[in-house]
């Protein structure tokens, strides 16, 4: 296996900084989603869940946290709508009457931020085996 330590520094600092950026992006996004006006289009577009439901009844929506933890429950609803359609956790109708652009940008958010967080794992364990070879 190659070892860290020969690869080029340009090469290093792109395969440690990437996945952070990736994160980063994926994370301002949905904080971004839930500091506008958007967050109240994304809260009242999904009512069918009864996790979301209870969330929202358990968080509010006071608060810049909460607000940001009910857009990443939301996030991972549209990532996955087959698993909640299948449990009857979500209804064709309100998956298609969620605005497009949001929609995307809050599938692109969740993806950047799990691609981030998959690549920094596989970059530690590449670090870990080449520092044992």
């Amino acid at each position: 296996m190659t070892n860290f330590n020969d690869w080029s520094w340009g090469v290093k600092l792109a395969m440690l900084s990437f996945p952070f950026l990736l994160s980063i992006v994926g994370c301002s996004i949905s904080a971004f989603v839930a500091a506008t006006r958007f967050f109240d289009v994304a809260y009242s577009s999904i009512r069918s869940n009864p996790g979301l439901e209870q969330m929202k009844q358990f968080w509010g929506r006071k608060s810049f946290r909460a607000r940001w933890l009910l857009v990443c429950f939301v996030c991972g609803i549209l990532i996955y709508p087959g698993v909640h359609l299948r449990r009857g956790h979500l209804k064709m109708d309100e998956l298609k009457a969620f605005p497009l652009k949001l929609k995307r940008a809050l599938k692109a958010s969740a993806w950047l931020t799990i691609i981030g967080m998959g690549w920094m794992v596989i970059s530690y364990g590449l670090l870990k085996l080449s520092a044992k070879g």
